[in-house]
């Protein structure tokens, strides 16, 4: 399913183009006009309207512009559809199976003719089914720790969500219209919910949605402990979370180690999934080029392999079962001491202290030149760059990397103030978009 927010379905990108038998004006001075296209790319009974939009530096007229809307077929073929000659069009049935481009044709107030085209849209899909979101609270029930509101739509969330928190039914008045609300001494002995409403990325209003009430806050218990670890989410639809930290040159690792504890959440948003990844790399940090690629899924762990079934490799298979929120301790070693540019390096993964079954094996990286003097970065990732998952995070302890046995670098992030950026820390490389310290419960005490 589609899930991309109504402010632009990516692929409405203007580009300025035209027909084969029309020349724009590309002399200096004078400005290609472009026409874009903004909508959802669906034909049901919400009755979507795509809206062009022209751009023109040189000014223009618009009740002057006639539109052409279009219909592209999977072959490339087109067709004028009949009577669209409006800004706007409103899509049919006719139209699935199609993507939507348009036409504006104009005289500048330059005087010159121009003909753009935007890029096609989607093709247009039957409207998806209407599905009513969620919301959950997650967090501590103590005074003074954050509570968030989780929402979980299948059709996706925009970013006009607003929250009521309440205690006992009765709505705190201090609290910010916020996902996050911070427990005070005013809730004490009160259960919490949050009633939230928003409008989902199909453009359906939802809620208000209640949670379901905490159990009734208490202070923090006795005897909790806290540690202090990185947490990588994603909330840059351009990009993906990543703490990367990168060895010079001359520090390569031959021959080495790497331990670790991460836990993960479940990286899901409706029907979009999110992986996370633990990898060690070469000179290269392109993901087939990978000396090992361990994807964290929220049923198992598996290693990436581009030849092999879905991208994982077929011989390892699911290298071990795992359950979201839960530690597990990884442990990953190399040997590139007989490699050359035509033999890989040999690794071994061994997850809660078991080697996982087929190991060591041999690297899957497609070029061995690029790993054969072991590894030079090492990269722990959450997922894609085209959707967001709001406080669902990677979360990395202890790390720790040898060059044979000794330690060539460790952190285990207790350092550090709570909420630092590592990007901006001399020690990780500043490819480690929203990579933070975050304090968390490490145990809770027996009674909880």
């Amino acid at each position: 399913m589609k899930t991309k927010l109504a402010l632009a379905i990516s692929s409405i990108l203007a580009i300025g183009g035209c027909s084969d038998d029309f020349e724009p004006n590309t002399t200096a001075g004078h400005s290609v006009g472009s026409v874009s296209v903004e909508g959802l790319p669906y034909s049901g009974d919400q009755n979507r309207i795509l809206t062009a939009t022209v751009s023109d530096s040189d000014g223009f007229t618009e009740s002057e512009v006639v539109y052409s809307w279009i219909r592209t077929n999977a072959d490339g073929d087109t067709t004028t559809i009949d009577g669209a000659t409006e800004n706007t069009y409103a899509i049919a049935a006719a139209d699935i199976g199609f993507a939507i481009s348009v036409k504006a044709s104009y005289t500048d107030k330059g005087g010159d003719a121009e003909l753009p085209v935007s890029a096609p849209t989607e093709v247009i899909e039957a409207e998806p089914a209407a599905v009513v979101g969620t919301v959950e609270i997650d967090g501590y029930p103590w005074v003074g720790y954050e509570l968030a509101a989780l929402i979980d739509d299948n059709n996706g969330v925009s970013d006009d969500a607003s929250y009521t928190w309440l205690a006992n039914n009765e709505v705190i008045t201090h609290a910010e219209d916020s996902e996050i609300f911070t427990v005070t001494d005013a809730e004490l002995a009160k259960t919490i919910t949050v009633s939230v409403t928003y409008t989902d990325n199909l453009e359906y209003s939802e809620g208000p949605h209640t949670s379901a009430a905490t159990a009734a806050i208490t202070p923090e218990p006795a005897g909790t402990e806290k540690t202090k670890v990185a947490s990588i989410t994603d909330n840059d639809s351009s990009g993906n979370g990543q703490l990367r930290y990168k060895f010079s040159e001359e520090d390569i690792i031959v021959k080495g180690k790497m331990t670790l504890s991460f836990s993960k959440d479940d990286l899901f948003n409706g029907d979009t999934g999110k992986e996370a990844y633990l990898t060690l790399f070469g000179t290269s940090t392109s993901n087939a080029d990978a000396l090992v690629d361990i994807r964290i899924g929220n049923t198992a762990l598996k290693v990436r392999d581009d030849a092999g079934t879905d991208g994982y490799n077929d011989a390892l298979a699911e290298i071990a079962q795992y359950t979201t929120g839960e530690w597990v301790d990884v442990e990953v070693t190399w040997d590139a001491t007989n490699a050359t540019e035509a033999v890989l390096p040999e690794v071994s993964i061994t997850i809660n202290g078991t080697e996982v079954v087929g190991s060591p094996f041999t690297s899957l990286a497609k070029t061995p030149s690029v790993v054969a003097g072991g590894v030079q970065t090492v990269n722990f990732k959450v997922g894609d760059s085209s959707s967001v998952m709001g406080r669902a995070a990677l979360r990395v302890d202890d790390l720790k990397l040898y060059s044979g046995e000794a330690i060539a670098y460790e952190d285990d992030f207790e350092s550090y103030a709570d909420e630092t950026e590592l990007a901006d820390n001399t020690d990780f490389n500043a490819s480690s978009p929203e990579a933070v310290v975050d304090e968390i419960v490490a145990i809770r005490p027996a009674a909880e």
